[in-house]
C-alpha cells in the first residue's frame, strides 16, 4: 500500500521515496519536499534513528522510513576494487620504467665519470711529460754548449802542420823537433802529450797535442 505526501500529495513509492515523520504528526513527506537529497536517504537508515518535520520542531534528528516498494541504490564495491587495483597496477608499471631509467641514467653517469676521470688522469700525465721535455732540452742545450766549450778549449791546445811527408818508419816527435829547430822554436818532448798523422784527409799534415 502506498503512502501519501502531507506536503504535496503525492503518492510515495521507490520512483520518489519518502520519509516518515517520528513526531506528532505520523505522517510521510517526499524527500524532495523536506529538501533532502535522495542520495543522502541510505544513510538515514540506521537503526534506532528518527526524523522529525519542521512542523514538529526538530530537524537535527532524522531517521528515513521508505515506502515498502521502494529500492535503495547500492555501489559495486567489488567493480570499483577492480578499478583501483587497475590503476594501481599501472602506475606500479610506470614507477618501475621510471626507476628503470633512472638506473641506466645512473649507469651511464657512472660510465661518464670514469671517462672524465681517465681523460683527466691522462692529461696530468701529458702535463708531466711536457715539463720533462722542457727539463730534457734545457738540460740538452747546456750539455751542447759544454760540448762546444770542451772542443773550443780542444782546439787552444791543438796544432796541425800541413805538408810534412810521410817516410816509413819515422818517428813524428824527431819529426816535430827538426821542424822546431827549422822555425827556430824549441819544442820539449815533455810539453807533447801526442803527435800523430790525420786520420782521415790529407796524410801529409800532423796533429799535435799540446799538454
Amino acid at each position: 500500500m502506498s503512502s501519501i505526501c502531507k506536503k504535496c500529495a503525492g503518492t510515495i513509492n521507490k520512483k520518489s521515496p519518502g520519509l516518515f515523520c517520528a513526531g506528532d504528526c505520523r505522517a510521510f513527506y517526499h524527500s524532495k519536499c523536506v529538501q533532502l537529497p535522495t542520495s543522502a536517504l541510505p544513510a538515514l537508515t540506521t537503526p534506532g534513528s528518527y526524523w522529525k518535520c519542521a512542523d514538529c520542531r526538530d530537524v537535527s534528528d532524522c531517521s528515513v522510513i521508505i515506502a515498502a516498494d521502494s529500492e535503495v541504490p547500492s555501489c559495486d564495491i567489488s567493480s570499483i576494487l577492480k578499478s583501483i587495483q587497475s590503476e594501481l597496477s599501472a602506475l606500479n608499471s610506470k614507477y618501475n620504467n621510471i626507476i628503470q631509467s633512472v638506473n641506466t641514467c645512473t649507469l651511464k653517469l657512472a660510465d661518464f665519470e670514469q671517462s672524465l676521470n681517465f681523460l683527466n688522469e691522462k692529461y696530468k700525465e701529458i702535463d708531466t711529460l711536457k715539463a720533462e721535455n722542457i727539463s730534457l732540452r734545457a738540460d740538452l742545450t747546456e750539455m751542447s754548449k759544454a760540448v762546444h766549450n770542451l772542443e773550443q778549449r780542444g782546439r787552444l791546445q791543438n796544432l796541425e802542420i800541413q805538408g810534412v811527408p810521410q817516410v816509413e818508419n819515422e818517428n813524428l816527435f824527431a819529426v816535430l823537433k827538426d821542424i822546431g829547430d827549422v822555425i827556430k822554436c824549441s819544442i820539449n818532448e815533455e810539453d807533447i802529450e801526442v803527435v800523430h798523422r790525420v786520420a782521415h784527409g790529407n796524410k801529409s799534415s800532423l796533429q799535435v797535442f799540446y799538454k
